[in-house]
């Protein structure tokens, strides 16, 4: 029930996606940030046990120390989610004469200088 000329939309809403409340990005990338972390951990544990050669025990303790990735990636993805949410409102709202292609690029560009900015902390 969407329609490809609005981007995705709802039709029967009349506007665009970006009209949600922010919280819904928030949400969206607390929950993928965690969901990622859980589901790939594992994955990453086995690979590494196989790289190194521990095999012997290689499906033991496989969430040892999920508790530092899930405490940094989490809030990056959440971040990541609100940060392009928020760019994209923004556009929406003030570039009329932007095209969507452009619109996204630079929703991509303010996404990118917050999570590097968080990541890399930046200081004067």
């Amino acid at each position: 029930m969407s329609d490809a000329a609005d981007g995705g939309a709802p039709a029967s809403s009349g506007g665009t996606r970006y009209e949600m409340p922010l919280w819904t990005s928030l949400v969206s990338g607390t929950v993928g940030g965690a969901a990622a972390i859980a589901i790939g951990f594992p994955f990453e544990t086995v690979k590494v046990r196989l790289q190194t050669g521990n095999t012997s025990r290689l499906f033991s303790r496989l969430f040892a120390g999920v508790t530092a990735p899930l405490a940094t990636v989490t809030p990056a993805w959440t971040l990541m989610y609100a940060s392009y949410f928020a760019a994209q409102q923004f556009s929406e709202a003030y570039m009329d004469d932007w095209d969507a292609v452009t619109k996204g690029a630079f929703a991509g560009a303010v996404c990118g200088f917050a999570c590097s900015a968080v990541t890399a902390r930046l200081r004067r």
